[in-house]
């Protein structure tokens, strides 16, 4: 995967922290926001967002911050993850995280698409034999957690994802809206739109194994996409893996910088 980062803007970059830190407290069943650090957990014991997200402080509080979200983590029984952005301090940062035994586990690029730019040109051939269409009532979320399912399989804790999902408001009116992608009649894929402030996030694109390199996930891209540009948004952010950089890039996302996570496993 490509680490190059492609903008280089210090406003996007402060944009995409502010609405990370906010999809990330929406979802948070729990936050500790004390002396330059932000912490959140969603309860579930995997380390999907239990993280740390942002950090501001000074070289000789570092060390007590880290030993207090540690315990902060502790206390909510979870596996947990620090990030490391361009935006972080001290600098010294990731050092004083390797002295306490976190190690480097990825590397992510954040990305970034200005939705006053030409939206990506839709597939006619893919688009004309799907159907997208929002889940609302709870018991669409478990048709909308199935891809979710086979696109993250490493993870045992899906149902809790889904039933955190069920419990945030979701739908019109709501900062979260779930997509469902049907293809004859079957649910094959899914998305997550976040709604901030001044900015949205795309998220939770899966796709039924059986159903990748179809050109669904690009078809849910282009259609949350669409709805932000509707509702009056200009920016538009997301975290990809390895799996997902290729299809971002293809419809015209760019890298405006990379984040290192660290934790212990």
């Amino acid at each position: 995967m490509d680490l190059t980062v492609h903008l280089n803007d210090p406003n996007i970059t402060q944009l995409g922290l502010t609405t990370e830190r906010e999809f990330c407290k929406a979802m948070a069943v729990a936050t500790l926001e004390e002396g330059g650090i932000l912490a959140v957990t969603i309860g579930l014991k995997e380390p999907i967002l239990n993280l740390v997200i942002d950090t501001q402080v000074e070289e000789k509080d570092i060390q007590q911050r880290i030993i207090q979200a540690a315990e902060f983590f502790k206390q909510h029984q979870v596996s947990w993850i620090w990030l490391v952005g361009p935006l972080s301090n001290p600098p010294t940062l990731a050092r004083h995280l390797e002295r306490y035994g976190l190690k480097l586990l990825e590397q992510t690029p954040a990305m970034y698409y200005d939705l006053l730019w030409p939206l990506p040109v839709s597939d006619e051939q893919v688009e004309e034999n799907i159907n997208i269409r929002e889940a609302g009532p709870e018991d669409q979320l478990l048709e909308w957690i199935e891809p979710v399912r086979e696109g993250f399989p490493g993870s045992n804790e899906t149902e809790g994802f889904r039933a955190l999902s069920a419990r945030l408001p979701h739908g019109p009116d709501t900062p979260f809206r779930h997509y469902m992608l049907r293809h004859r009649g079957q649910v094959v894929g899914s998305i997550t739109l976040y709604l901030g402030t001044d900015a949205v996030m795309i998220l939770n694109l899966a796709t039924k194994n059986a159903f990748r390199r179809h050109g669904f996930g690009g078809a849910l891209t282009r259609h949350v996409m669409r709805v932000a540009k509707r509702l009056g948004y200009k920016h538009s952010f997301l975290n990809t893996s390895t799996k997902g950089y290729n299809l971002y890039r293809k419809l015209g996302f760019q890298v405006y910088c990379v984040n290192k996570i660290y934790g212990t496993k």
